[in-house]
């Protein structure tokens, strides 16, 4: 019998055995992330938690969300793709387009201590501003054909460009000179650290710089990753740079992203045409290009780390399946990261807990805005929400799907929960994705009572989550699902015999602690050898077998072997409750002959009276022979000093395989039948053999059969 414990998610990390019963352990944070949530959070152990509540506050009807900054007053300002839309959000009051370019995207703002706005355009690398009054001008025009990002401090704005990596400095009336060329394809990201410096992020070295006034770079951090993406300056001085790895991005609808190509065609949408003239107007996306020799071994897409004051850089977080797109900061310090994971948004404490606060209803989070009040932008639609300081009012959580391997029987459904009102429904089904062949949600499971869906091979559950009376916030810590699979027979997968004359002994060894056993532990687990092979040892006559066997669900397997003759019908157990998989048969233990061996492996020591299971296999015709082949010499015939001796040797179980003889005990020397072949049961060999001196001389005749028994007979003659 086995029962399976499944706690908050359906797919072990790891299973112990005790006593029959395999247990699984609560799953980690990335294994609930396979399961579908609507309001529900993460926490760092694996919790499931109400999330942050999650308000939409505009749609902008547009794909992309690029950039999004708020000023003093708490306005919200929002840059969109492909239309080039700017749009403000007021903290009151009705939702307005500022401006609408004639360049593909806004992406980039600032805002400066008036209240003015300033938003760059790609491609075509133009920075508008519009001032408190809403009348929109061409701020700064530079040369190059993107603006990533843009920063203004002290009455003066920072651009920073692609493809030529570029850093500017425009003074108010919008004249702009270069303050530092990096050497970089792009400068993707800017923010001005505790200390007033200027810090960079760079593409496609992944490079963090500090740039001072003169215009000098000074490398702070040199990253695996290629483009550093976002940086956030830290109340303690520090400064956190989110690393990108390319490939990462591909096949996603991303933020234009820093490439040395730019953006790429995706196919032509008009064609105009007039004198002289025939031009085709195309449809844009960010171009993607593929990470260097140096970042192919990157095993993670995208890092955050934390570059101290001091100049010490540590890895905050990273991740090889979701990559972070943008960076913020809260009041309390915490760090809050948007992916393109299901558009989930993670939190992460100064201690470096992971929370996983939350996902939107669209693919990609594309921007965030921190402080006091956290708001977050998506792609693929381009909407903003209002991340609240209270949890959401209740949630909803499908595991992913459990595959108990065998058509099974559910037993209970238990939980551990905080202030929580937990409602748990069950189907289940017997092909591996929910489809209509799979029974209805149950009702509402009761704690501790047996779970209603059918008996099948695949189960899902659902939970709802809602706090407690007179709570505010929810929690479940694990879920246990018990549940005993078919038993299936084990399978004996091979069944062999070694040559003969191998015998096979057991290696000595030192046993478990009998309390391991007890407990039902692996003794593996403490160092102890397990499964041993035997050792070799030359045994004449012996026969040995070796078998491998396993159980589909995992039960530890006995096993005995059977024996009968090749004239025989009925089956004599030779040895039963064998631990191991080999066995070796003494020349004496049966009488010489051909035996067919019959192995069955049981698993009765995991599962009940009336519920073991077994599976048999039967080896080839195997021949037991102990008995040395019968030499019977005839008449020497004596010619001079020459001496001719017929031999006829028969062997009652084998073939004959070979013979040799030696002349006054010489050397051996190989000698053939008659008949040119060793090959059956009766053989006739003749030894000649012409004599030095006259006297008494020996002949001995040694023949082997095919089973390594020896025959050996020695004759005298009398030289005249």
């Amino acid at each position: 019998m086995i029962v399976l414990a499944v706690a908050a998610l359906m797919v072990p990390a790891r299973a112990a055995r005790a006593g029959g019963t395999l247990y699984w352990e609560i799953p980690s944070q990335a294994g609930l992330l396979k399961g579908e949530s609507r309001g529900v959070a993460f926490g760092p152990h694996g919790e499931i938690l109400l999330a942050p509540r999650m308000d939409l506050i505009f749609d902008t009807e547009q794909p992309f969300v690029w950039c999004m900054e708020a000023d003093a007053q708490g306005n919200l300002f929002v840059g969109t793709g492909h239309e080039g839309k700017l749009f403000r959000i007021p903290s009151r009051g009705t939702v307005e387009m500022l401006m609408d370019a004639a360049e593909l995207d806004v992406t980039a703002l600032a805002i400066d201590a008036k209240g003015s706005v300033y938003a760059a355009t790609s491609p075509g690398g133009k920075v508008y501003r519009i001032d408190i009054e809403g009348r929109v001008a061409v701020f700064f025009d530079p040369e190059d054909a993107y603006i990533w990002s843009m920063i203004h401090r002290e009455g003066e704005l920072y651009v920073a460009t692609g493809s030529k990596g570029r850093v500017y400095r425009v003074n108010a009336k919008g004249e702009g000179s270069v303050l530092c060329e990096t050497n970089e394809s792009n400068v993707v990201s800017m923010v001005f650290d505790r200390r007033g410096g200027l810090v960079v992020g760079t593409d496609p070295s992944g490079l963090v710089l500090r740039i001072d006034k003169a215009g000098k770079a000074f490398a702070l951090f040199d990253s695996p990753l290629k483009e550093i993406h976002g940086l956030q300056s830290a109340t303690d001085g520090s400064v956190l740079a989110l690393g990108i790895s390319e490939s990462s991005t591909a096949g996603s609808s991303l933020p234009p992203l820093s490439t040395s190509t730019g953006y790429r065609a995706t196919g032509p949408t008009a064609v105009a045409s007039g004198p002289g003239v025939s031009v085709t107007i195309t449809n844009v996306e960010p171009a993607l290009t593929t990470l260097g020799s140096e970042s192919s071994s990157l095993t993670f897409s995208s890092a955050i780390y934390r570059i101290a004051p001091s100049g010490g850089v540590e890895s905050l977080w990273r991740s090889s399946e979701a990559t972070v797109f943008c960076l913020a900061l809260d009041l309390p310090g915490q760090v809050w990261a948007g992916t393109n994971d299901k558009g989930r948004i993670y939190r992460i404490s100064s201690r470096g807990d992971v929370t996983v606060a939350g996902q939107s209803s669209e693919g990609q989070i594309s921007s965030l805005v921190g402080g006091n009040v956290l708001f977050l932008a998506t792609s693929n639609l381009g909407k903003v929400y209002r991340l609240g300081s209270e949890p959401a009012e209740s949630g909803e959580y499908d595991a992913p799907v459990l595959d108990a391997r065998f058509v099974s029987q559910w037993g209970t459904a238990g939980w551990r929960a905080r202030t929580a009102q937990v409602e748990l429904r069950t189907r289940s089904g017997n092909t591996e994705s929910p489809d209509s062949t799979w029974s209805d949600w149950s009702p509402p499971i009761a704690q501790g009572a047996r779970i209603l869906s059918p008996p099948g091979r695949f189960l899902q559950y659902r939970l709802y989550l809602r706090p407690a009376p007179g709570a505010r916030e929810a929690a479940v810590e694990g879920i246990r699902i018990a549940y005993v699979p078919e038993n299936i027979k084990p399978v004996v997968t091979s069944f062999e015999a070694l040559q003969p004359s191998i015998a096979l002994q057991e290696v000595p060894q030192q046993p478990p602690d009998p309390g391991i056993l007890t407990a039902g532990l692996d003794p593996a687990l403490f160092g102890f050898a397990v499964n041993t092979p035997p050792r070799k040892v030359f045994q004449r006559g012996a026969r040995s077998l070796q078998w491998s066997a396993s159980d589909p669900n995992g039960d530890t397997l006995i096993y005995q072997l059977s024996y009968r003759s090749v004239t025989e019908e009925r089956w004599q157990v030779l040895a039963r409750n064998i631990t191991g998989n080999w066995f070796t048969v003494d020349a004496d233990a049966l009488p010489d002959g051909r035996y067919f061996f019959k192995l069955t492996a049981s698993d009765a020591p995991g599962n009940p009276p009336g519920r073991e299971a077994w599976g048999e296999r039967i080896s080839e015709l195997i021949e037991v022979d102990g008995t040395p082949p019968v030499i019977r010499a005839e008449e020497p015939v004596i010619t001079g000093r020459q001496v001719r001796i017929p031999y006829q040797v028969e062997d009652l179980t084998g073939n004959i395989f070979r013979a040799e003889f030696s002349i006054d005990g010489s050397a051996w020397q190989s000698i053939f039948p008659e008949d040119g072949i060793a090959d059956s049961r009766q053989e006739r060999f003749l030894v000649q053999a012409e004599f030095d001196s006259p006297g008494e001389h020996s002949v001995a005749l040694r023949v082997y059969d095919m089973n390594t028994n020896i025959g050996s007979y020695r004759t005298s003659v009398r030289i005249p």
